[in-house]
């Protein structure tokens, strides 16, 4: 139907009759997150602070993601092995942008990872200066894999970060994959690793 007022139009509008909790089922959900078409009901890992430094880890290349300089826009992100934890390109930090929604932004630049559009897979994470406020290609999701392991999916596009294999390193390495199975492929979940408070830098 292509009427836009639910509010007051009872043929759009719907009952949610609760039936059980999720982890007495059978089907892979995302820790704490589901995905419902046109409606959102997402809960960020509940072990991530707003006000702490973190670098992104990938499980399955195990290599960090390095926001480079403040010069470094658009299609400049890289992947490196380097130890993060007294180097800040390989440091992040999550402001809130309310609804369960995050800004991903890097220590180093100052900028802030893009999710980009609907459909564009592969080399296509852009690293921008934009206000995040309202733009939700700058918005994202932080799904709880459990085992301590996160996915980071766009708002904009609905991609997923993939951290590809041990050899895609330096830059044009991270993609934005379309799989959409996070809690059983390797290659879209991330370690979170505490760094330190953002109050420390």
């Amino acid at each position: 139907c292509g009427r836009n007022n639910p509010r007051n139009d009872k043929y759009l509008q719907w009952n949610l009759e609760y039936i059980k909790d999720k982890d007495q089922q059978d089907q892979a959900w995302f820790g704490q997150e589901s995905k419902v078409e046109e409606i959102e009901v997402e809960v960020m890992h509940s072990q991530v602070s707003t006000t702490s430094i973190y670098a992104l880890h990938s499980v399955s290349s195990g290599n960090y993601i390095d926001g480079r300089n403040p010069n470094h826009l658009g299609n400049e992100v890289h992947m490196t092995n380097r130890p993060p934890k007294n180097d800040k390109y390989l440091q992040w930090y999550f402001e809130p942008m309310g609804h369960n929604k995050v800004a991903i932004r890097s220590v180093s630049s100052g900028n802030y990872l893009d999710g980009r559009a609907r459909g564009m897979t592969g080399d296509t994470l852009f690293l921008t200066k934009r206000n995040p406020e309202g733009d939700k290609f700058l918005h994202w999701y932080v799904e709880d894999l459990g085992h301590g392991k996160v996915a980071f999916r766009s708002v904009s596009s609905d991609l997923y970060l993939d951290g590809r294999n041990p050899e895609h390193r330096g830059g044009h390495q991270i993609w934005l994959c379309g799989r959409n199975n996070p809690r059983n492929d390797k290659y879209l979940q991330w370690n979170l690793e505490y760094i330190k408070d953002k109050d420390q830098q």
